[in-house]
């Protein structure tokens, strides 16, 4: 039986970690009978240009995290790919958010696109940097053999930039052991935000709220990242 071959691109990977980064994991540590390829950005010198992780081989290509850096991804991830696609003959590939699907633009493979984005619409697609890539970008959802978002919201992103095929919306799992604690005993309102700690996603906002709620309001945050010790010295306050 011929294994079949998958090509992923995704700007980030493990070690650097966010939502998309393991719902990759999650979703190709599932499959086995499918082989995984995954090119991503080698953000240091000490990233191993290539290693296994789980399921996927991953290539890095390219080297820094500067906004340059992330221009010149696009190109080197297209000749990579195309250095790849002569060596496996893939089957399809797969695009993880929106800008991974600037190189596919350029090569003859069927493709999903994962639309996950964190950011809004205008930040992605309305900056004076992105509108120079736009027709490509459009291009790029066009061309999707298939578009599976987070949420409806961005399954609108989809339709907006032109795209006309079917599209699914599959929210993300959740691992319900990395939650599972004691039961939260209270009277009144409990708000819960299960998120990663860092600024783009407002858990200050939502501290700061309390303020002017009743003192029965309690929050409770289910997460980790870089802004967490800001936010607890907040609460604290």
């Amino acid at each position: 039986m011929n294994v079949k071959k998958i090509l992923i691109f995704s700007l980030a990977y493990y070690p650097r970690v966010g939502g998309a980064e393991v719902a990759i994991k999650e979703i190709t540590d599932r499959i086995s009978d499918i082989e995984f390829h995954m090119i991503t950005m080698r953000f240091r010198r000490s990233d191993a240009p290539v290693e296994k992780i789980g399921n996927v081989l991953v290539h890095r290509v390219g080297g820094g995290d500067s906004y340059f850096s992330k221009i010149l991804f696009i190109p080197s991830a297209m000749l990579k790919a195309r250095q790849l696609e002569r060596a496996e003959k893939f089957d399809g590939a797969w695009a993880m958010m929106s800008y991974m699907t600037l190189p596919l633009v350029f090569l003859h493979l069927p493709y999903a696109l994962t639309l996950q984005e964190g950011d809004t619409y205008g930040h992605m697609f309305a900056r004076l940097r992105i509108l120079p890539f736009l027709p490509l970008i459009n291009r790029g959802f066009r061309k999707a053999t298939v578009v599976q978002a987070i949420s409806t919201y961005l399954g609108g992103w989809a339709r907006k930039r032109g795209y006309k095929g079917p599209l699914e919306v599959i929210p993300n799992g959740v691992d319900v052991k990395k939650f599972s604690g004691e039961k939260i005993q209270h009277d009144g309102t409990v708000l819960i935000t299960s998120s990663r700690l860092v600024h783009k996603n407002a858990v200050d906002d939502i501290i700061r709220a309390l303020a002017g709620l009743p003192q029965e309001m309690r929050l409770v945050v289910a997460g980790s990242g870089p802004d967490g010790k800001n936010l607890k010295q907040l609460a604290q306050k």
